[in-house]
């Protein structure tokens, strides 16, 4: 019986691990972007803006 259970599960949970890593993708790529503006020259503008 845990079996049958398992396996819908397994799809469901494999699913949610696909979304995860594309969301992490998206967030890592945000991150560099973020990151590459810091290191402009314009960041004492930055810190004067806080």
């Amino acid at each position: 019986m845990s079996q049958n259970t398992n396996s819908p599960e397994k799809k469901k949970t494999s699913g949610l691990i696909n979304v995860l890593k594309e969301l992490d993708n998206e967030h890592i790529a945000r991150k560099k972007h973020v990151l590459k503006l810091i290191s402009e020259p314009c960041r004492p503008k930055i810190k004067r803006w806080r």
